[in-house]
């Protein structure tokens, strides 16, 4: 069970529920795997404009923390079964619950 108060979003695909969540270790392996910096790769997940590599990579990130034994591979064919969108939702939970200041602060300075 996803504990919230630990920024945990919880994925459920068939029969089995995955743990999300974006721990500062998620984060810099998210980063280096990527090169990118944490805030234009979700930027990219926000804008709907995301990469099929990085949004694997994202969901690998989130996964990872609860479930080891999830390798890239394995997280594709997670993202397979749960559907994009779904996965898409999930990340976006996951990405506030682990910023939950910065979701608030913009929130009250809309674009």
């Amino acid at each position: 069970m996803a504990n919230k108060h630990k920024g945990e979003v919880e994925l459920q695909v068939g029969d089995s529920t995955y743990v999300m969540r974006l721990s500062v270790n998620a984060l810099c392996n998210l980063e280096s795997a990527l090169d990118r910096p944490k805030d234009d790769i979700f930027a990219d997940l926000a804008s709907g404009k995301v990469r099929i590599n990085t949004l694997r990579a994202i969901t690998h990130a989130a996964l990872v923390c609860q479930h080891p034994e999830v390798n890239l591979e394995v997280a594709g064919d997670i993202m397979a079964k749960a559907g994009m969108g779904l996965v898409v939702e999930k990340l976006t939970e996951a990405v506030t619950a682990a910023f939950p200041v910065e979701a608030k602060v913009a929130d009250k300075n809309p674009k």
